[in-house]
């Protein structure tokens, strides 16, 4: 990593220090990034909403969008609650997955991991006796993938994973995840499978936000994570490139806030080969200041990643498995050229 940025607060762009800075006063009780007081409500607003981040951060110049988001964050914790606590009840097995731990996160989805197919329809169950309503529209969806709602309105749904995946890509082996996870609900999963499926999702919608690079400063931070486990997961399932992806923003923000950084031997490990190359280049390329969300250049988590990722999910799962992969790498690839944002 390029010496410039590895410690330097400066390398985020006004707009995302600014931002920064409020987290930080409830991160740690004290600002380690300097703020921009000339940034107003018509700067940051939308920069919060890219950065999965609720309006409550901008206190009083937000009024009822800060209420709003409030809400919907207590509303969405609440159900998280409610249906892991059924979940348990019934005795299914399963881990709640991309539960953002940053301060002010915006989510939607209550997003559950249930690799069993006899807990999956248990869960089916449980969520239809509360009268959710299932519901399916998304391409390449895996066909035993749960989503449902309490309304056609719902802001907040609840999706069943049947396996690690994001699309059809497949991340990790889902059975560890669970057996690893807390045994209280909502059962989150442990440090390393939290930051390893953060970023693996991350790197599949080509950006990484302040909502997600704080989640791992609160993860860090709050455990002691096994880097080893990260690194062999991301060698055995071809993730390499999207963890490394994750790991260089996440360093910098930890090494620019005065914490302890992430492991020189991790970094150090994951930057070998060459898909782990290109990143590295990515990431050097990039000049102060850089506002967040980070774009990944769309040829990494598309062109790259699939040379990477779909030898190694050809040598463990079906043939059926790896072309639905491959099929996602393209979905992504393809739908942002479409769109014209490529």
């Amino acid at each position: 990593m390029q010496g410039h940025r590895r410690s330097d607060p400066s390398f985020a762009g006004p707009r995302s220090r600014s931002i920064i800075a409020r987290i930080e006063d409830d991160l740690s009780g004290g600002t380690r990034f300097e703020t921009d007081d000339a940034m107003d409500r018509a700067d940051l607003e939308p920069a919060l909403d890219a950065n999965k981040l609720s309006r409550e951060l901008l206190g009083d110049e937000c009024g009822e969008g800060a209420r709003t988001d409030a809400d919907h964050r207590k509303a969405r914790r609440e159900r998280l609650e409610r249906v892991t606590e059924a979940l348990v009840a019934a005795d299914v097995s399963f881990a709640a997955i991309k539960n953002l731990k940053a301060p002010y996160a915006m989510m939607s989805d209550v997003d559950l991991l249930v690799p069993d197919p006899g807990d999956h329809a248990v869960a089916a169950r449980v969520l239809a006796e509360r009268d959710y309503e299932f519901y399916r529209f998304r391409l390449l969806a895996h066909p035993r993938k749960m989503m449902a709602k309490r309304s056609a309105r719902d802001p907040r749904p609840v999706d069943i994973y049947p396996d690690a995946m994001w699309i059809r890509k497949v991340v990790c082996d889902p059975e560890s995840v669970v057996v690893r996870a807390e045994s209280a609900p909502p059962r989150e999963p442990s440090p390393a499978d939290d930051l390893y499926l953060v970023a693996t999702h991350a790197y599949s919608h080509l950006s990484v936000t302040l909502a997600e690079l704080v989640h791992g400063v609160a993860v860090v931070e709050g455990s002691d994570v096994e880097w080893s486990r990260l690194v062999e997961q991301a060698d055995q399932y071809g993730c390499r490139d999207a963890l490394l992806a994750y790991v260089y923003p996440l360093d910098w923000y930890l090494r620019a806030s005065g914490r302890e950084p992430i492991p020189e031997d991790v970094v150090e490990a994951l930057e070998t080969g060459p898909v782990a190359g290109a990143v590295r280049r990515w990431w050097d390329g990039l000049e102060p200041p850089v506002e967040f969300p980070v774009q990944f250049p769309l040829h990494l988590p598309t062109v790259l990643s699939a040379a990477h990722h779909l030898p190694r999910i050809a040598r463990t799962r079906s043939l059926r498995t790896a072309y639905k992969d491959l099929q996602s790498h393209a979905l992504t690839l393809g739908s942002m050229l479409v769109r014209g944002e490529a």
